[in-house]
């Protein structure tokens, strides 16, 4: 399976630049701090600087977006094409757990996460990232679920995100509360049985889906 493209790899230097004083506002500050006017200032530019390049605000954010949704995937997306069954489930897992440990990752994605739901003209670009990491999830799972309906598959990749995220977003809250390590084992072991054992292939899952 081949790595994601980097959203800002087609970017001048000076765009790049701009999207990554945002995310570190971002992270630092909260939102609310993501005015055109702090950001040029951040960047030593001018607003036309950010207009040239990203059309207004919501062109920026849309493009901060995006680099949240591949910083989630990407490590868990780019292991070896030669590893399959088990040690590529370990593999996937290990990568999400690194992602649910960088704190400032989970902090500013789920800071920006709040406000895209409070502003609609976000979130037709934050569906697309979903769907686009279902798709990506979708992929690793093939390997697991040969011959599998596409609804099933979709179902499962939507199920695998959702706990993902969820212990993202605990062990962001309180790291010595709410512990991941075990937690991770536990689930490569409940995941690893259920696709080795084509449980997914039931009639009762295949028609519910």
């Amino acid at each position: 399976m081949n790595e994601l493209r980097h959203p800002l790899a087609d970017l001048p230097a000076q765009a790049r630049h701009i999207v990554e004083t945002t995310r570190r506002l971002l992270t630092a500050e909260g939102y609310r701090a993501l005015s055109l006017e702090r950001i040029a200032k951040e960047c030593r530019l001018n607003k036309t600087a950010i207009r040239y390049y990203f059309g207004n605000k919501a062109g920026l954010m849309e493009l901060v977006i995006e680099t949240f949704v591949y910083d989630s995937c990407r490590r868990a997306l780019s292991f070896s094409s030669e590893l399959s069954g088990r040690p590529a489930l370990q593999r996937f897992l290990e990568a999400k757990r690194e992602v649910s440990e960088n704190e400032e990752l989970s902090l500013a994605f789920f800071e920006f996460l709040l406000n895209i739901l409070r502003e609609p003209q976000y979130r037709a670009r934050f569906i697309a990232m979903y769907e686009l990491t279902i798709a990506e999830y979708m992929k690793f799972l093939d390997g697991h679920m040969p011959g599998a309906p596409r609804e099933t598959a979709r179902t499962v990749a939507q199920l695998l995100i959702s706990v993902l995220d969820g212990l993202c977003v605990q062990y962001s809250i309180d790291p010595q509360r709410f512990p991941i390590d075990r937690v991770y084992t536990v689930l490569e072991s409940m995941l690893a049985c259920w696709l080795e054992s084509s449980a997914w292939t039931t009639e009762e899952l295949t028609a519910k889906t």
